[in-house]
């Protein structure tokens, strides 16, 4: 159980150009079988966000046989659910497009998530969304030694920097060397 969602215990908030920012996040609940689809700072809803900005988001679930299958939405409070179909290590990812935004009077900008989750082993080659997706980040390593993988269209992009949430809720601030690759976090659970 303690594997079942090891990469859970450091999810990307995103390249940190922004000091407090939401994003999205896919959370598995107990079980496995549902997940949360939330807008928030952290791995719970927010109340200070409408969760319908995330409403048209696009996610997939990978098995572990290979096959995709599209994820339904269903609006609950302050944040959306979906069902988790199968069972052993799953991949959920996917788009959410919230389209062009602006604050105050800087430059309107288009903001786009790449959410990911796996529910299961985190090492699985299946638990690699690949080149197709425009950002994504692999675990390497093992339980006890892990190192996140920063990937832009598959390549790996070094100098950058990403924040984490640790598995005692603080957020940590990393940056990737020149394959790419965080340092080794020891820590482990969710």
């Amino acid at each position: 159980m303690q594997q079942r969602r090891f990469l859970d215990m450091f999810l990307l908030l995103g390249f940190a150009t922004i000091a407090s920012a939401h994003f999205v996040f896919v959370v598995p609940q107990p079980g496995g079988t549902t997940a949360q689809v939330i807008l928030s700072e952290d791995l719970k809803p927010s109340e200070q966000v409408d969760a319908g900005l995330i409403g048209g988001a696009k996610l997939k679930l990978r098995d572990a046989r290979g096959p995709e299958t599209a994820l339904t939405l269903v609006k609950g409070d302050h944040a959306f659910v979906t069902q988790l179909p199968g069972a052993g290590t799953r991949l959920i990812h996917g788009v959410a497009d919230l389209g062009c935004m602006q604050q105050g009077q800087e430059k309107p900008y288009l903001l786009v998530y790449y959410p990911k989750t796996i529910v299961g082993d985190a090492f699985d080659h299946n638990a690699v969304v690949g080149s197709e997706t425009p950002v994504e980040i692999i675990a390497v390593g093992e339980p006890g030694a892990l190192r996140l993988k920063v990937l832009a269209h598959g390549k790996p992009q070094l100098k950058t920097e990403v924040t984490i949430i640790l598995p005692d809720g603080a957020q940590r601030k990393l940056t990737t060397d020149q394959a790419g690759l965080t340092e080794v976090l020891t820590q482990t659970g969710r």
